[in-house]
């Protein structure tokens, strides 16, 4: 999908904003996408020192097989997405039933529901605030250039030391007497 056009269906947009988060030349947002299927590869749309942003999308999959530097999920819900190569961290906010299938350096998942994160990561996941119902599992897609995207993002193309199922667990200080924290974990939570 080319950037700033929303080829049918849900709305939203997709654009590139030059100078970008975290270090990165330029950001690609997806923002209020819904009901749609989108496909980011290398070249036009993303590329190594990209940050992909994926704000307010739902009902939605979305398949970015391209390395990346950093990807913000933000308030998505009922949506699949991939994302093939991302060499600094994944950062999940206040997502609802969101599968994410993704190999990363890092991994931080905040506020999430009913989510499942299936991750090759390079470090161990930190789960902090409050995620309900929350599925983890090994990274488990394939495509004809992920060994070269993961190679790309400094991840090993053999998909070794995956740190998927040791989360960190940062649960507030209050957790203990009903008020919420934690949670997550191998297997659901």
């Amino acid at each position: 999908v080319p950037p700033g056009e929303d080829g049918g269906g849900g709305g939203g947009t997709v654009e590139r904003v030059a100078g970008g988060v975290e270090g990165a030349a330029e950001v690609v947002r997806l923002l209020g996408v819904r009901r749609r299927t989108l496909v980011l590869r290398g070249g036009d749309e993303c590329a190594l020192g990209v940050a992909l942003q994926i704000i307010d999308c739902h009902h939605c999959q979305i398949y970015c097989c391209a390395p990346v530097r950093t990807v913000e999920l933000l308030g998505n819900s009922h949506s699949s997405i991939l994302l093939g190569g991302v060499s600094r961290v994944v950062s999940a906010r206040l997502c609802e039933r969101v599968t994410l299938v993704a190999a990363a350096a890092a991994v931080r998942a905040h506020g999430l529901a009913e989510c499942c994160l299936q991750l090759c990561v390079g470090s161990r996941p930190l789960l902090w605030g409050e995620n309900r119902r929350l599925s983890l599992a090994p990274f488990g897609a394939v495509y004809t250039s992920l060994p070269q995207h993961l190679a790309a993002a400094r991840l090993s193309p053999a998909l070794q030391h995956n740190f998927w199922a040791t989360p960190v667990l940062c649960a507030r200080a209050d957790a203990g007497r009903g008020g919420g924290g934690g949670g997550g974990g191998a297997g659901g939570v």
